[in-house]
């Protein structure tokens, strides 16, 4: 009966241990989960702050083609997603057909300028022809006033001198003022010559623009990664819809 009631003793004390071993076992082991979960959290907190990185599309317009599912591994360069091309083409198209438009009338300028040129020289060779009979016509004029004052020749031929002097005049200043229109007209030529070339290349950015937007609309993968999942469905009728999320290491 002694020996039973040692065994019973032994027996409810060494429950007793266990199950503090046990309790105390269970918080331990608590305790080092609930530490290594949280320094998890915290380790891919900050993976995912370094390295995801959002794709934006930078034109508006439909999706044509997307070239990913979620979670796709990707390559740098790879093509991700195609806006439909049709509306900047055309606007590229307008862009082109204006600037071959603006060249089309440099050509025409360019014959205006040389034509007015042309007619600038031959007004300046009749310009010095009737500076030549201006001069001619003046000394005669004043040989005639002293003959006439001398008695040396007639009224009517001293008239007659000074109507040729009115006339020679006459001729000089509409050469003078023919020179001055031409050579005005020729400032003009020049004037819009400079400004279509400042027009051409004003339509040339333009362009250049156009010719931009469309390689836009081919969105590409800006190094090696993971896609995100798609936060959008159907046809979107604008590409806010493209915030894609890649994770991955940039280089």
């Amino acid at each position: 009966m002694m020996n039973k009631y040692k065994t019973d003793k032994i027996i409810v004390s060494l429950t007793k241990w266990f199950g503090i071993a046990l309790f105390v076992g269970i918080i331990i082991w608590g305790a080092t989960y609930f530490l290594k979960g949280y320094r998890y959290e915290q380790t891919n907190d900050a993976q995912v702050d370094a390295y995801l990185s959002p794709i934006n599309a930078k034109v508006g317009g439909y999706i044509s083609k997307i070239y990913y599912k979620d979670n796709q591994l990707v390559k740098k360069g790879d093509t991700l997603v195609v806006i439909e091309l049709d509306e900047y083409g055309l606007k590229k198209d307008a862009a082109s057909a204006e600037l071959l438009s603006s060249h089309a009338k440099l050509p025409i300028l360019t014959a205006n300028e040389e034509t007015q040129l042309k007619s600038i020289e031959v007004i300046k060779a009749q310009l010095t022809g009737a500076t030549v009979r201006l001069n001619q016509q003046q000394k005669e004029f004043d040989r005639y006033k002293n003959l006439l004052a001398d008695e040396s020749t007639t009224q009517q031929k001293f008239d007659d001198i000074s109507a040729s002097l009115s006339i020679a005049k006459s001729d000089y200043d509409q050469a003078k003022a023919s020179l001055e229109v031409a050579e005005s007209k020729l400032n003009d030529f020049r004037a819009q010559h400079n400004a279509i070339q400042a027009e051409i290349k004003i339509k040339e950015t333009l362009l250049q623009r156009q010719e931009l937007d469309i390689r836009y609309t081919v969105i590409t993968a800006p190094f090696d990664g993971q896609i995100g999942k798609k936060n959008y469905s159907g046809r979107p009728t604008d590409t806010s819809w493209a915030d894609i999320g890649l994770f991955g290491e940039q280089s």
